[in-house]
């Protein structure tokens, strides 16, 4: 199976792909599919995770008439409600999934490196995938460049004027690298060293660490990048290489696609109608003594300045400390709520015991006042949610995979 990533290398070879079709597996990154799409190459599927909106231009002016998208709950809604094709939910342990998977079958999930390739890579393990093939895996500016010219930031620069002659994209990457002290040195695949940034580096050791392991498990990964760092543990081919000695016998991948889709029974709603119902039920508690705590924590701040007598202030305190830990003992609210709330949380573990009353009601403001933008966020979008499930949404509308 083939991972085609965006990187530039991927202009010199995408061409090769072609050969590739129907004889192996062909997922990629969403920003690459613009590139594969003027090439008259259509993947098997598609994976787009990032919540960015400018995510959604990866999609603009592509028909797509087969390939299925890969995506997660986080990723801007526009993208899933506009693929014509399937789409699968995988899940990375979010909070609000598992307690999804609850209330329905367990998904399993994909791990996520940093960027949407390291997905993709997880995805073709749990497949089953043997070789796994990196297709423009630069990890590195190959050329001065970060992506294929195939990736909507060039038609971003060039509706911008910020290109000329004088300026090209590369030179605008290179200089904001620069700006921010993020170049780094690598070793290339032909032994040299290559510019590579911080982030891309991370994914690169990430992918590393991932090779090493499937190969404990037999399964060879192959990188027919042509360009860029060198991915350790990998065998360096040429994609025709690849393709010569890997893909050489034809496969129905639709019609395999096809057949894991029809075999999926969807679970009955009930059970999570029922389970949303109890979670709006203390979404709706949480939101009325987080509005009690922010205008007590509010009033708190103000008796500070009015130098109130120390029993009333004693009193509001104690009252704001209940409101505090009655929010933090729900359940349900926590566990779906707690990779949001955990910002919050963070900043209330500061306080000291030393901290002036000033700093402590401070604390309880700033977390009620955050608290209280959340939970009204999640109550509503819940209850629609729970509307929209009653008035009979089919579950069979997506498909919902690990």
């Amino acid at each position: 199976a083939i991972i085609v990533a965006a990187g530039p290398s991927l202009d010199k070879n995408v061409r090769e792909l072609e050969k590739a079709k129907g004889k192996a597996l062909i997922t990629a990154v969403d920003t690459a599919l613009r590139t594969l799409y003027l090439n008259g190459i259509e993947p098997d599927i598609v994976v787009s995770i990032d919540a960015n909106p400018a995510n959604y231009k990866d999609f603009k002016g592509v028909s797509l008439k087969e390939a299925d998208l890969l995506t997660e709950p986080v990723a801007y809604p526009e993208i899933l409600s506009s693929f014509p094709q399937r789409v699968f939910i995988s899940s990375y342990g979010h909070p609000l999934m598992n307690w999804i998977e609850e209330s329905i079958d367990p998904k399993g999930y994909l791990k996520v490196g940093g960027s949407v390739a390291t997905t993709c890579f997880d995805l073709l393990r749990k497949m089953g995938a043997n070789p796994i093939i990196f297709v423009g895996q630069d990890l590195a500016y190959t050329g001065g460049a970060s992506h294929t010219k195939g990736f909507f930031g060039y038609d971003d620069a060039v509706d911008n004027g910020a290109l000329s002659k004088f300026c090209t994209l590369e030179m605008l990457y290179r200089q904001a690298c620069r700006e921010r002290g993020e170049v780094e040195l690598v070793e290339g695949i032909d032994g040299e060293m290559v510019l590579t940034s911080p982030m891309m580096k991370g994914w690169l050791s990430w992918l590393e660490s991932q090779v090493d392991e499937v190969k404990r498990e037999g399964i060879n990964c192959i990188d027919a990048t042509e360009g860029g760092a060198k991915i350790r543990g990998t065998q360096i081919l040429t994609l025709r290489e690849t393709i010569d000695t890997y893909c050489k016998n034809p496969h129905d991948i639709r019609e395999r696609l096809n057949t894991a889709c029809a075999n999926y029974q969807p679970p009955p709603l009930d059970k999570l109608i029922n389970e949303l119902d109890k979670l709006i039920c203390e979404y709706r508690w949480a939101k009325d003594e987080i509005a009690e705590g922010e205008k007590l924590s509010r009033r708190l701040l103000w008796l500070l300045k009015d130098e109130t007598s120390q029993e009333k202030l004693d009193r509001t305190f104690q009252r704001v400390r209940n409101l505090y830990q009655s929010v933090t003992s729900k359940p349900r609210f926590m566990k779906v709520s707690r990779w949001n709330m955990e910002p919050l949380f963070f900043e209330m573990k500061k306080g000291k015991k030393d901290d002036t009353p000033q700093t402590i009601a401070e604390l309880y403001h700033n977390f009620f006042e955050g608290a209280l933008r959340l939970v009204t966020e999640g109550y509503h979008e819940f209850s629609k949610c729970k509307k929209i499930l009653e008035e009979g949404l089919n579950p069979t509308d997506v498909a919902v995979g690990g």
